[in-house]
């Protein structure tokens, strides 16, 4: 994948958001799990670019998480970068999780993300398949 794949990928589940019942009180929050999503993608080009993307959309931010780095790049500069890009109101709702395992989940319950809402990449319950959800929304006309 590249950098045009990825925000795409983040504009498609955004767009799927804004088909929620109230999705404008209640907002969203956004989980990026950089082991299998992003390891490659390193700069701040990224970061901009999702930053921008998100701040495209009417609905309330709750909080981005970003949970699962792959490498000390990807700490030091994913993370400044999304700062950075962030929207001043925005950028004490990000959280960075450094943890793994048992401990990242546990810190995600804390944030009101039990097992039962997270995907089993972070431990939770949660069988993504994501082809079949795509077909779902092709089929539904999204």
């Amino acid at each position: 994948y590249d950098a045009n794949v990825l925000n795409q990928s983040v504009l498609y589940v955004c767009h799927a958001a804004l088909h929620r019942p109230n999705i404008g009180e209640s907002g969203v929050v956004i989980i990026f799990y950089l082991k299998t999503a992003i390891q490659k993608y390193n700069n701040m080009n990224i970061a901009y670019h999702l930053m921008k993307t998100l701040d495209c959309f009417p609905f309330r931010i709750k909080a981005i998480h970003f949970c699962g780095f792959c490498n000390i790049v990807q700490r030091k500069f994913l993370v400044p970068g999304a700062m950075y890009y962030l929207r001043p109101h925005l950028r004490h709702r990000l959280v960075v999780h450094e943890e793994e395992g048992e401990k990242l989940l546990k810190q995600l319950q804390h944030f009101g993300m039990p097992p039962e809402r997270l995907p089993t990449e972070l431990g939770g319950t949660i069988e993504l398949d994501h082809e079949k959800w795509v077909q779902e929304r092709i089929a539904g006309g999204l």
